[in-house]
């Protein structure tokens, strides 16, 4: 019997897209618009921000600005410390949550993500519902290791075939599973994990 639903936030809940982000800024450029984006969002040091090794200052004075002409340093620092607004929602996720709330369901989140998401969190539509939260940055454990999985069962008290979790990243997913955990791939089709979740809640 289905419990608890853990989704994962960036590109669930709500649209991680550092190309819409640069577009809302102005960039319009495709060509400068890609440079930008290697260079603050897509980076390999990213990580240290999920893992929580970083502060986004220390990101930023280590690994941006030092690659970015000085006309870019105000853009870069609001980018990564301020990616958030406005946040912009999955359409139907928040209705999801709600549902899974209104059936009884515990809701929590697992993600990816620098501790400032506490500061933000509040601002996603339907966050209310979440019972609680594990976020990588403030543990130095990051998805897909199984050891964030087994930290969210153990400080939940959740048993791993009562609960479902929910992300957009296959390998987050496959991990999940080998942890006992029932999951689905959400590659933005809102109808078809509502079609998921009632069948696995009616089991």
């Amino acid at each position: 019997m289905i419990k608890n639903v853990v989704f994962d936030m960036g590109g669930v809940l709500i649209d991680f897209n550092p190309d819409l982000f640069l577009l809302r800024e102005g960039i319009t450029d495709k060509s400068e618009r890609e440079r930008l984006r290697n260079i603050i969002f897509t980076r390999a040091e990213w990580c240290f921000l999920d893992w929580g090794d970083k502060s986004e200052d220390e990101y930023l004075s280590e690994y941006v600005l030092p690659n970015l002409d000085k006309k870019y340093h105000l853009l870069a620092n609001k980018l990564v410390k301020h990616w958030d607004e406005p946040i912009v929602p999955i359409a139907g996720m928040a209705e999801v949550v709600r549902w899974c709330h209104e059936k009884g369901l515990d809701i929590y989140l697992l993600s990816n993500a620098s501790s400032r998401l506490h500061e933000y969190f509040s601002r996603i539509p339907s966050s209310e519902y979440f019972l609680d939260k594990v976020v990588s940055g403030d543990i130095h454990l990051v998805k897909p290791q199984r050891e964030i999985y087994q930290y969210l069962l153990k400080k939940f008290s959740l048993s791993a075939e009562e609960t479902i979790f929910i992300d957009d990243n296959m390998l987050n997913v496959a991990s999940a599973m080998r942890q006992g955990i029932h999951a689905f791939l959400f590659r933005g089709d809102v109808k078809a994990l509502s079609v998921y979740l009632e069948k696995e809640i009616e089991k």
